[in-house]
């Protein structure tokens, strides 16, 4: 029994769309989660980005 199972585990290649669909159920879940989380991590990272490229820009521009 089990080397049958383990036989055709191995026969297996590639994903199923049931994979794939789960995968997505996971990925939606946790940014449903933890989103307001992402979007102001997100939304601090560009603020310091944008603001470091504007310091430049500023310093260069006599």
């Amino acid at each position: 029994m089990k080397n049958k199972l383990l036989k055709r585990l191995k026969e297996r290649k590639g994903q199923t769309s049931v994979e794939y669909i789960l995968i997505i159920v996971v990925i939606v879940g946790a940014v449903f989660l933890f989103g307001d989380r992402l979007k102001e991590g997100l939304k601090t990272a560009t603020d310091t980005l944008f603001g470091q490229i504007n310091s430049a820009i500023g310093e260069k521009i006599p």
